[in-house]
């Protein structure tokens, strides 16, 4: 371990002081390509990464009760005006906005809750200026204390509040904590590496679907592709962002400086051999099994996938798909939707299938797509196509210390 922290050390050491952004961000790249080399290394930031999980849940958590609300709020407006037969323009643009948006057809940066909440406060708004529906209103208005006559909230919905606070205090969190530069300096690795393929297959997926939440992802995903391609193409920008050295080289050296604290324990407990225990006999086959959400192989608990996102459920149409090769563009609009940039590389890497886990499982893997061999596998087959069970079973087991409860 000493050798592979001291060749970290040199490929940090290599571009960190460099001020050239071109010369910069592809040093950067080499030296994050070391994570996924070294199992360790691959431990500590999926460790990371595991400290956002439990907060992203309560995140999706609180979306999901503040949405279920505002749906509430919108049949209920929905049938008043029905029942009313209201004609006015303004509360019928306004309350087929709200549709738009629980269907689907409008997307934005804010998310459905933000965008309906809005379009509820302007429906509300519409009918509170027509007198003989300013007592319907009022059920659904705050107004200023003290000042009754002015309005405050259209819609005040304390599970709104709930979530849109949370949501702004992850925000907060994700500048300072590891995981959020982990996630904002992985983000821009995959530009680095593929942010041209990235970008068209959105713009060919967008041509296919005119999905508003694809349009609005290349919106997003265009600032930080124009910036990396001006780079690479070595015309000088002042305005850069995303791919600012100086903005950049601070998340690095944090980064890299509890890379390596981080890694000298590992190596400790290792010496000590406390980290995976005996090594465990060599079983006959190697199942998959989900219980629970949970993934399982045989004894080993891979990993639990959040109980609302769509990972799972990508893995789920996999293993509908035996030896057969998947690529996002076969998955369903909304898987691919709610993807966004996220490839399945990304998706089987946050289910626990890396190493030779994702190797034993998937016998095809990469740009061209990813063919899950099936649920059951004998190590008999595996060791045909070169597969390390030793390192197989020590990963395995590493994932189990991980996940499962103390």
């Amino acid at each position: 371990m000493d050798k592979k922290i001291e060749l970290l050390k040199m490929w940090f050491d290599a571009f960190i002081d460099n001020e050239n952004p071109k010369e910069f961000f592809i040093g950067m790249a080499d030296y994050l390509n070391q994570f996924d080399t070294v199992p360790e290394f691959d431990r500590i930031t999926n460790e990371i990464h595991a400290q956002y999980k439990p907060l992203d849940e309560k995140l999706k958590s609180l979306e999901g009760i503040a949405l279920k609300r505002l749906k509430e709020i919108y049949k209920e407006v929905l049938n008043y005006i029905s029942e009313n037969k209201i004609e006015d323009e303004a509360v019928n643009k306004n309350i087929k906005e709200c549709e738009d948006w629980i269907a689907g057809r409008t997307a934005g940066d804010g998310g459905v809750v933000s965008g309906l909440h809005i379009e509820l406060e302007d429906t509300i708004s519409a009918l509170y200026k027509l007198p003989e529906h300013k007592e319907f209103a009022l059920r659904y208005i705050e107004l200023y204390k003290g000042n009754p006559n002015l309005v405050n909230r259209y819609v005040k919905s304390q599970e709104v509040e709930d979530f849109e606070e949370y949501r702004r205090e992850l925000k907060r969190k994700s500048e300072i904590e590891f995981w959020g530069i982990l996630s904002r300096i992985g983000d821009m690795l995959q530009t680095i590496k593929r942010g041209r393929e990235i970008y068209q297959s959105m713009v060919d997926e967008y041509k296919k679907t005119n999905s508003s939440q694809i349009s609005i992802n290349m919106l997003n995903y265009s600032i930080p592709v124009a910036e990396w391609v001006s780079i690479e193409e070595g015309r000088q920008r002042k305005d850069l962002y995303v791919f600012d050295v100086k903005r950049v080289r601070p998340w690095l050296r944090r980064i890299h400086n509890h890379i390596v604290t981080e890694a000298s324990k590992i190596e400790s407990e290792t010496q000590t051999d406390k980290t995976v225990g005996e090594e465990p006999q060599i079983p006959e086959k190697f199942i998959v099994s989900v219980n629970d959400r949970e993934i399982w192989v045989n004894e080993w608990l891979l990993s639990r996938p959040h109980a609302i996102g769509k990972n799972m459920e990508i893995f789920e149409e996999m293993r509908l798909k035996p030896k057969e090769l998947v690529k996002k563009s076969n998955l369903s609009e909304s898987l691919r939707s709610e993807l966004g940039i996220k490839n399945l590389t990304k998706v089987l890497y946050e289910l626990g299938f890396r190493g030779e886990i994702l190797k034993t499982f998937f016998s095809k893997r990469g740009k061209t797509g990813y063919l899950y061999v099936g649920d059951n596998i004998t190590t008999k087959e595996l060791e045909d196509r070169g597969i390390k069970i030793k390192k197989l079973l020590k990963e395995l087991k590493i994932a189990d210390l991980k996940n499962s409860p103390v």
